[in-house]
């Protein structure tokens, strides 16, 4: 399942997701290790936005393995709830679940966890296009 990781185009330090831990039909399991050397956290923890960016590529990965090359943007992040920042230490656990498509339309709904505690949770609306 690490190759899934491979074939998002981002690179360190903008790669969020470490591996993928789980994947079915409609849905992928990702984690990131969050170092204390890690260049884009703050001072007070992981930014939201980079949260939500990792739940992106976590979702990326779902689509990887069944659409081949192609390029996913994402174009709507609807009803997002953050509670508290993941801080140096923490693995946060991230998973996506695809609910719907139209076309070249795909959303998900995103999950990221530290233990039992949920940081994040919303929807995400891709476009889809071959590379």
């Amino acid at each position: 399942m690490e190759r899934l990781v491979d074939l998002i185009p981002h690179r360190p330090p903008w790669l969020l997701v470490d591996r993928v831990t789980a994947r079915g039909e409609d849905f992928v399991e990702a984690i990131k290790h969050l170092g204390a050397d890690d260049p884009l956290l703050a001072p007070d923890g992981l930014p939201e936005v980079l949260l939500l960016e990792a739940l992106a590529q976590t979702a990326a990965c779902a689509n990887a393995g069944a659409l081949g090359a192609h390029r996913g943007l994402l174009v709507a992040a609807t009803r997002f709830e953050f509670d508290g920042r993941a801080v140096a230490g923490d693995v946060i656990v991230l998973r996506a679940t695809r609910t719907a498509t139209l076309g070249t339309l795909v959303r998900f709904e995103g999950e990221a966890r530290v233990g039992e505690r949920v940081l994040a949770r919303g929807q995400m609306t891709f476009a889809l296009s071959p590379v």
